[in-house]
């Protein structure tokens, strides 16, 4: 039942991070999409969203995945295993950086988010390909 919510989860994320397929129909929210970080038909690039909810939540997830929850937590399933640890702390590191060099003097770096955002994805799916191979196991 978790592992349906999470997929329903995901599917809202995949449908987010496309705007609504806002480029494939051409339908557009002018009401949200003028208020948008990006003009697009999303909510996540919403100000509130984006810069007080998201950031943040994006740290403190990448590093319970990718340090903490293995460490604190080994046997619990529901978390990435150590072997995992990169594909979420390397995320963490990328996004932490990010927003120094923009909120600071420094010069800022290139927004690379997409390949770092595959990362995350790619342990989010290896993560759940291991359990799906060890519920196989037990039956």
């Amino acid at each position: 039942m978790i592992w349906l919510f999470f997929s329903i989860f995901c599917f809202i994320i995949a449908a987010e991070e496309i705007s609504w397929a806002e480029r494939i129909t051409g339908f557009t929210l002018n009401s949200i999409s003028d208020l948008s970080i990006q003009g697009e038909t999303n909510f996540h690039n919403l100000p509130f969203f984006h810069n007080i909810l998201l950031d943040p939540l994006l740290h403190v997830v990448c590093i319970l995945f990718g340090w903490l929850g293995w460490r604190k937590w080994p046997n619990l399933s529901a978390l990435p295993s150590r072997r995992y640890s990169l594909f979420f702390l390397l995320v963490s590191l990328f996004f932490a950086y990010y927003d120094i060099s923009w909120a600071s003097t420094v010069e800022h770096i290139r927004n690379d988010q997409e390949i770092f955002e595959f990362l995350l994805s790619t342990g989010i799916f290896l993560h759940f390909w291991e359990n799906i191979k060890l519920l196989k196991n037990l039956k």
